[in-house]
């Protein structure tokens, strides 16, 4: 019985095969016809489409502030987060003459492991979009430029300051070593009185000039101490204005070679696929309606 069954069940399947075959061949022109009607409509319409390209550009977002460890000036995701915001958009469009319809999207792209920003947009207008990348480009340059401005000005104020200070101090050392002297001459005119003859009056002199002489020579020290930390502070200063670094363009705005789109070949396929499906459907209805006719 089972058995029976198998045979029936292979007998139906390939009965609807063979009919399946003989569907299609049947109506394999009609089908065909409607594939390249289709494939044909999707070129012609693709191809008249305005082309869309890619335009980009990049920047190498400057340092300032640490010679050792470079500091970015600006953090290129909070940059992104600008574009994102449309932060810059306002004053190029004012300044290109552009309005909010005909501003193309802005993609703001960021590395975590460099200090690359990249930026780029899609548009059939490409010399407009280049336009507005530069601008987005040179109010980020300018911007960036205007913090390195103040920090370097903050760094050499401080230079000023500690160079006033260190001129300062090696005024009072001279000064002190004119004191030192004083008193050196003082002790040794003291300890050249012989012993015999130095009264109380003498040796309490004596003391209280090499007393004196020692706290000269110890003030002498702690200030060419702080000289010398000061020139270090000068130093370290100096270095991070000199480890400074502008941000700069490293990839000028370009248009790519081939239009991202419309993608022709792409939707020419898609086309006949979807033809070669819609013409089987009419071919079905087609013999269904000549059925019901008969």
């Amino acid at each position: 019985m089972d058995g029976q069954n198998i045979n029936k069940t292979e007998d139906y399947e390939e009965i609807d095969l063979r009919e399946i075959v003989v569907f299609f061949t049947r109506n394999m022109f009609f089908i065909l016809k409607i594939a390249v009607l289709a494939a044909v409509l999707a070129f012609v319409v693709s191809f008249a489409m305005p082309k869309v390209y890619k335009i980009d550009s990049a920047l190498e977002v400057g340092v300032v502030g640490e010679a050792d460890k470079p500091v970015a000036i600006e953090d290129t995701a909070q940059l992104k987060d600008k574009i994102d915001k449309d932060i810059y958009g306002q004053a190029v469009r004012e300044k290109l003459n552009i309005s909010e319809k005909d501003f193309p999207k802005l993609i703001a792209q960021n590395s975590d492991k460099t200090l690359i920003f990249d930026l780029s947009t899609k548009s059939s207008e490409t010399e407009r979009a280049k336009q507005i990348l530069e601008e987005i480009n040179n109010i980020i340059i300018s911007d960036h430029q205007k913090k390195i401005d103040e920090a370097n000005k903050d760094f050499q104020n401080s230079i000023d300051t500690d160079k006033k200070d260190v001129e300062r101090i090696k005024n009072k050392i001279t000064a002190l070593e004119e004191e030192k002297k004083i008193f050196d001459d003082k002790v040794n005119t003291l300890e050249a009185v012989s012993i015999q003859n130095r009264d109380l009056s003498i040796q309490y002199s004596l003391l209280e000039a090499k007393a004196t002489l020692e706290a000269k020579k110890q003030e002498i020290e702690s200030n060419f101490l702080q000289t010398n930390s000061l020139e270090k502070e000068i130093n370290a200063l100096q270095l991070k204005i000199d480890a400074s670094r502008p941000t700069v363009m490293v990839k000028a705005p370009s248009v790519s070679e081939n239009p991202v789109s419309p993608r022709i070949v792409l939707y020419t396929v898609l086309a006949a696929i979807l033809g070669f499906g819609a013409g089987s459907v009419l071919a079905f209805f087609k013999e269904a309606v000549k059925k019901q006719k008969t």
